[in-house]
Formats: structure tokens, sequence, C-alpha cells
């Protein structure tokens, strides 16, 4: 009994462990912004940003770089610019520098409850992070959460949705 319990539990655990979506290099990904917002502040800022970091009045815009496929990591690039355009521009040459130690890329299945193998993240200008090593372990709806934080705490984030 044990012998035929261990062998279906092997064969769930495989049969999660190899993506079976399309190949593709440029999906249509719907992009989702939900942001954590004081509850206190209705208002959002005057611009077309789809990513909004609130508390650092920072848009982010995304960009893939390679899509992931069933045998090969993705990557992206975040850019980060400020709304607030009276911030001077060493602060602006900054921004990545200032961000990386606090910045948290997570690959997350809601659906599911789990998420996917680690990112690599690093600065590749003074405005623009790239993150690399992105994998979705398998097809349905998945966040990719970018989040910033204080120790252990998150104090500001978005998701970015899509379904692979």
């Amino acid at each position: 009994m044990k012998l035929l319990s261990l062998f279906f539990i092997s064969i769930t655990l495989l049969s999660c462990a190899r993506p079976n979506y399309k190949d593709t290099a440029s999906p249509e990904i719907p992009q989702i912004n939900t942001p954590n917002q004081d509850s206190n502040s209705n208002q959002k800022p005057e611009t077309e940003c789809k990513f909004i970091l609130t508390k650092e009045k920072l848009c982010v815009s995304i960009t893939w770089t390679k899509f992931p496929t069933t045998s090969e990591y993705g990557s992206l690039v975040l850019n980060f610019q400020p709304i607030n355009q009276k911030i001077n521009s060493a602060t602006i040459q900054e921004i990545a520098t200032q961000l990386l130690p606090k910045l948290s890329v997570i690959l997350w299945m809601p659906s599911m409850g789990h998420g996917s193998v680690p990112v690599k993240l690093e600065a590749s200008s003074a405005s623009t992070i790239k993150v690399t090593n992105i994998f979705f372990i398998m097809p349905g709806d998945w966040d990719i959460r970018i989040q910033l934080k204080e120790g252990n705490e998150i104090y500001d984030q978005i998701i970015y949705s899509l379904f692979i």
C-alpha cells in the first residue's frame, strides 16, 4: 500500500514539473495593475501608467525581452520612472540602485497556491532592473508580484497577471 501511495505521489509531482504551454515569442498578455493603496487615499495619479508603485510614486513599465517557453527561461525589464516630474535628474539616475535591495519579484500561481523558481534581479541601467530566470512550472493563471519591502514587510506592490 505504501509503495502504491509513493507511486501516485511521484506521478503527481512529475506531472507538475514540466510546463505544457505553447512556445511563443510574443504572446498577448493582459496587464492588470493592483497596487496596495492606503484605504483613505482614493485619488489616482493623473498618468497613463498601468503599473504604479504608489508609495514610491513610480511608474513601472514591464517589457518582455524573452518570454519563457517549455524548455527555456525567460526575462523581462522593469523600467522605473517618477510620476512627479519635479524630481531632479540625479534622483532619476539612482532609482534602480536604490530599489534593488528592497525589490522582490515573485512568480505566483494564485489558483494553485504555489510559486515557481526564484528569479534573478540586476540593475541594468540607472532606471531599469533586469529580471531573469523566469519559468512558469505549469500552465494556468500566474501573477508576477513586484514588491518593495522594508525587512519582511511589503510596503508597496504591483501585480502583473497573465494566463499561460
